[in-house]
């Protein structure tokens, strides 16, 4: 049975009057016939598995509907109660949260959360006092949307816009310092319980609970729905039709005073690029707390954008139209979606695709990858590189930063490593002193493990890249020497190794050591030295153990080729 077909039939209508006597206006039924026809084939030309639907209707969940697989492996429907992580559409319910607390008195927007919660990655800079819960929810904090420890800041608070989930987190810890409860209590007393969200959870537990599982961009199926941790930023799982009970809320201006749920939706900032914190802000794009406002010819949608990898989700409404949406894709294409999804609901796509600078699925570059891909899976390298030869368009300037090298990434994700060096040795001819393009291939050559190819093509690149392009080079270069240098040792002590680091495992089956981290997939680990390991074919991540006195691991580090770490501490 082809995907589209298994989206046919796998379609699940409900609506709050059954299907067969649906009670809604001629509008919004039309609506619902364009959903229903066109979201199965627009999800087998997005690639898209698995995807939940809602509609709001004057302050009303009216519609609902899923389609497509939970996973691909197994096939098993998305239903309506399937569950999907919604990302960052995390944030404006823990939004809605915060001003439940205010609304009866018990936080105070301007309040500097130092005063509830010393933070302590940002104490070596004094303007972490300047941090407060309205900067936070309109991402005005100045602090990044994820970094290290120690935390730094990207701005001034308060100085202009800079999209964070840090700013979340802190404002998370900083909301449970004052109430003594969990996210997930917090939540399910304030909000999932009194609008009925009865699939919604911070933190699942249930592990027999219905989960939807994330593919990526070739379809590959990766993690099932649900985080390890409370994280107000990112960790909500839910069903479409229990978050249109929420938009549904705030359309109504429920549980609030009219004052705080009006501030929700009144856009108080201008937003700039989302991924340059700081840029400065510009029509048509602001920021209410905790939703963004598309502010096109005076005509405002409310919107938000989840991108949890694997998992995508978008919601928006309209308070003229009263009306609103809400999907749930388990799928890295599921953000391709958004203009289409908007102009079958608000009549128009608007800016939001855009300024996210998210890929659409009628996008002609990306149609032309699509197609490439699939002749090579279908045909083999030669003739997918004959196509290629061929294209006409876009003019091959643009054809490098447009379809090869996000094709060489596609092929680089179903392990063809080798072809997406040949495809990157093509975008090289017409642009042989391109750095950025020398370093896409460097990447590749060092997915094939060819690591002194790598770094020939990257001491080329560093001659001619700018000063800020050679910082990265160098990180590169260095990080290839370890694997060029390496002397792995005759015999290692498995037993100084294996155990549990939080979401981290490791153990020993036979003579190999295998590494897992939460529910992802299991990779051997290959010595380079006694203490740092290649994790699989991982080829950008490491693993360095630290040795305690007793000569048993007392952390384990993972190593990023982008210089980033991230250590877990053995479980006590």
């Amino acid at each position: 049975m082809n995907l589209l077909n298994k989206l046919l039939v796998t379609l699940t209508c409900v609506t709050m009057a059954g299907c067969s006597g649906h009670n809604t206006d001629s509008g919004d039924a039309a609506i619902v016939t364009r959903l229903q026809q066109r979201l199965p084939p627009l999800m087998q030309k997005a690639e898209i598995p698995g995807l939940q639907v809602a509609l709001i209707d004057n302050g009303e969940l009216s519609w609902s509907a899923s389609f497509g697989v939970a996973d691909n492996q197994f096939n098993a429907p998305v239903t309506e109660q399937t569950l999907f992580e919604a990302a960052s559409l995390s944030k404006p319910v823990f939004a809605y949260l915060v001003m439940k607390l205010v609304d009866a008195g018990r936080l105070d927007l301007d309040r500097p959360l130092y005063t509830l919660l010393e933070n302590k990655r940002l104490t070596h800079d004094k303007r972490h006092r300047l941090i407060t819960p309205r900067l936070v929810l309109t991402h005005t904090s100045g602090l990044p949307n994820w970094g290290g420890t120690p935390l730094a800041f990207r701005f001034d608070p308060g100085s202009t816009f800079g999209y964070s989930g840090e700013g979340y987190l802190y404002l998370q810890q900083a909301v449970e310092t004052l109430t003594g409860q969990s996210l997930q209590t917090l939540a399910r007393e304030l909000v999932f319980e009194p609008l009925g969200m009865d699939s919604s959870y911070y933190l699942l537990t249930d592990d027999k609970a219905p989960r939807a599982h994330g593919h990526d961009r070739v379809g590959a199926v990766g993690r099932k729905a649900g985080a390890t941790a409370e994280n107000a930023a990112a960790s909500l799982v839910t069903t479409a039709s229990d978050y249109a009970r929420f938009i549904a809320a705030l359309m109504q201006k429920k549980g609030l005073a009219d004052k705080l749920a009006t501030l929700m939706i009144q856009p108080a900032v201008k937003a700039g690029d989302p991924f340059n914190p700081g840029t400065p802000g510009q029509a048509p794009m602001s920021w209410a707390l905790g939703l963004a406002a598309d502010e096109t010819d005076d005509k405002i949608l409310l919107w938000h954008w989840g991108d949890n990898g694997v998992f995508r989700a978008y919601m928006a409404f309209s308070p003229r139209l009263q009306r609103g949406v809400v999907y749930l894709a388990n799928s890295q294409n599921g953000l391709t979606l958004v203009d289409e999804i908007n102009a079958m609901v608000f009549g128009s796509g608007g800016n939001i695709a855009k300024w996210l600078n998210t890929e659409q699925w009628n996008n002609p570059a990306r149609l032309q990858r699509q197609e490439l891909l699939t002749i090579f899976r279908d045909q083999g390298e030669a003739p997918m590189l004959e196509k290629l030869a061929a294209l006409a368009s876009p003019a091959p300037e643009d054809r490098n930063e447009a379809v090869l090298l996000p094709l060489a990434g596609l092929l680089q994700q179903i392990g063809a490593n080798s072809s997406a060096v040949k495809v990157l040795h093509v975008a090289q001819q017409s642009a042989p002193d391109d750095p950025a393009l020398k370093q896409a291939l460097a990447e590749a050559l060092l997915a094939t493990k060819d690591y002194r190819g790598a770094a020939n093509v990257l001491q080329e690149a560093l001659i001619i890249a700018d000063d800020k392009a050679k910082e990265s080079i160098h990180q590169r270069l260095e990080w290839i020497r370890v694997f060029l240098e390496a002397r792995p040792p005759a015999q290692i002590d498995p037993a100084a190794l294996v155990g549990s680091f939080g979401a981290r495992k490791v153990w020993a089956q036979g003579d190999d050591l295998l590494y897992q981290r939460g529910e992802g997939a299991i990779h051997k680990l290959h010595p380079l030295t006694p203490t740092l390991f290649a994790v699989g074919d991982l080829t950008s991540f490491r693993l360095q153990f630290t040795i305690g006195e007793d000569g048993i691991a007392e952390s384990v580090t993972g190593l990023y080729m982008d210089g980033n770490r991230d250590e877990s501490l053995r479980d006590r």
